[in-house]
């Protein structure tokens, strides 16, 4: 995103950088992905010993 500001006579102008920001709701579904995965993990782990 560009921008550009003018006070009293002087103009300042730039690049203003944007980031994405996650919801919560993207960190609490990364979160339960990994516990499932780390579920199935140790279950196949605990069938093979």
């Amino acid at each position: 995103m560009k921008g550009f500001a003018s006070a009293g006579g002087a103009s300042y102008g730039g690049n203003i950088g944007v980031t994405a920001v996650p919801e919560p709701e993207t960190y609490a579904m990364l979160l339960a992905g990994l516990g499932l995965m780390g579920a199935i993990a140790r279950r196949r782990n605990n069938k093979a010993a």
